[in-house]
């Protein structure tokens, strides 16, 4: 029979925290911009932006019509948020990696305590019978 110790059954990892140890600082600034450019708010803010820029363009000629310098800011900044978001999305991927590998060790814990107690509660029988 084998015998598991208070620390193997009870012990449970976050994965949070092990998914956060894991990251770089880059990667931690990375998590950062990409939660914030993934919400309603920032989508918002660009628009609002995108249409003051062209009331403004159109009314004092610095940008006029079709926009040159606006298309460009905002392929610049589309370019450098495609490796952001890509980045963002592989963390998201390791952090359900670890999550489920946490998930199994658990389980598999679980499990093993249940067999011990089962083998237990059938020793308990055999001697209560004799």
């Amino acid at each position: 029979m084998r015998n598991l110790s208070d620390n193997d059954i009870y012990s449970t990892e976050n994965a949070n925290d092990v998914h956060q140890k894991s990251l770089s600082k880059l990667e931690r600034v990375c998590s950062i911009i990409s939660d914030k450019v993934g919400t309603a708010k920032a989508l918002v803010l660009v628009a609002i932006i995108q249409v003051v820029w062209v009331i403004v363009g159109q009314w004092s000629g610095l940008d006029p019509y079709t926009f040159p310098f606006l298309l460009t800011i905002s392929n610049m900044i589309q370019l450098s948020l495609i490796f952001v978001l890509a980045l963002g999305q592989r963390q998201s991927t390791m952090h359900a990696k670890i999550r489920a590998n946490l998930d199994h060790k658990s389980i598999t814990n679980i499990l093993s305590a249940l067999k011990i107690q089962n083998e237990l509660l059938a020793s308990h029988k055999q001697n209560d019978k004799s």
